[in-house]
């Protein structure tokens, strides 16, 4: 006869058989590996997260669902193997340089052919869209040579290649995540994120003009100031000058604010407001160490790019693309880590090709 069994860190209500009591399993919501026991699982504490809403009694559980929904409102309920819920619980909280850097490093080591696999994918499809819109655009001013028409089609195509950028970069997105969950990676899912696009573009539309907002007030304003206080084109660049200073920080300060809303259109299906309000709230008290983590980044890049160099260039392409795929699952453990989502890191219990792996509730 089945038993239930509440997982200890997640808190989801699980059903398992009678005779794996006291053996260990796994979590299906969140990896976790606990040993299973018989006795009857305990009413867990509410979970203090502003992404966590309480169900209502008079909620009735989906379709499927087995357990009792009201022992714990803020767990979710287990559900039949082919719907079970494939993200974890959020459970937002601050996270260290090293700490990313060295997981990510870890994982990258061992799903590294990957991760530049669809780096280099995806770089290759962009940098063929820019190789035609170069073309085009030549073509038109060499041979229609219409100001009108030539605008018309550089327009036209910059708004198509940048919508196909958004749409590459959800799908990069997700096989990272996988390549992070220990999941098997699919390369066809960097073309899976139509369902996300749209929520994709709202928020990229939204992000780029709080940030064009900050920068026209930061900016604009002195420039303004300084043109009219001294009637000559130098205040205007002495006032931009100043507004870019000015304004460093708090662009900085609001991208990094803002930076998951991908990771979280595609992981959480959220929508394109939700995603940049979300974004918002699990970045607080770690905005520094995004910075950080940027910084490192581009550290790393430039140095690889040095390195490119003085292999006679030979090395430059190799070396992007491998810092490229590295830097993508950078970005994606971030993530995880800043929402205490699991990360299967290799060797761990939770890696199904580990010797460790001791498997799945049934």
């Amino acid at each position: 006869m089945p038993i239930e069994v509440r997982c200890p860190e997640c808190q989801a209500l699980l059903r398992i058989a009678d005779e794996n009591a006291g053996r260990k399993s796994r979590c299906p919501n969140c990896s976790h590996v606990f040993t299973a026991s018989s006795s009857e699982p305990t009413e867990s504490q509410p979970v203090d997260s502003p992404f966590v809403t309480p169900l209502d009694e008079s909620t009735p559980q989906s379709a499927g669902a087995t357990g009792d929904a009201t022992t714990n409102p803020y767990a979710p309920t287990y559900s039949e193997p082919d719907q079970q819920i494939e993200q974890g619980e959020f459970r937002p909280r601050r996270i260290t340089l090293d700490e990313v850097l060295s997981k990510s490093w870890l994982i990258f080591k061992k799903h590294w052919v990957m991760a530049c696999v669809a780096v280099l994918i995806v770089g290759a499809i962009n940098f063929a869209c820019n190789m035609v819109q170069n073309l085009v655009v030549n073509g038109l001013a060499t041979f229609v040579q219409e100001p009108a028409v030539t605008f018309g089609a550089q327009a036209l195509m910059t708004i198509v290649f940048y919508v196909l950028q958004i749409w590459l970069t959800l799908g990069q997105t997700m096989v990272m995540l996988d390549i992070a969950r220990g999941r098997p990676v699919n390369l066809s899912k960097l073309f899976a994120a139509g369902p996300y696009l749209l929520n994709g573009i709202v928020a990229t539309v939204i992000f780029s003009l709080i940030l064009a907002a900050i920068a026209a007030v930061l900016i604009g304003i002195p420039a303004g100031i300084g043109f009219a206080v001294n009637q000559k084109p130098e205040g205007a660049i002495f006032g931009v000058v100043g507004g870019v200073i000015l304004a460093a920080v708090p662009l900085i300060v609001a991208s990094l604010a803002m930076s998951q809303y991908q990771a979280l259109i595609v992981d959480r299906k959220l929508g394109g407001i939700d995603s940049l309000r979300v974004s918002y709230e699990i970045t607080q008290g770690n905005k520094f160490t995004l910075f950080l983590i940027g910084i490192v980044l581009s550290v790393i890049a430039f140095i690889a790019a040095i390195v490119g160099l003085l292999m006679l260039c030979v090395g430059i392409i190799p070396a992007m693309i491998g810092v490229g795929g590295f830097s993508a699952l950078v970005l994606v453990v971030t993530y995880l880590s800043m929402t205490g989502q699991t990360i299967v890191l290799p060797g761990s219990p939770n890696d199904p090709t580990s010797s460790q792996y001791v498997g799945t509730i049934p």
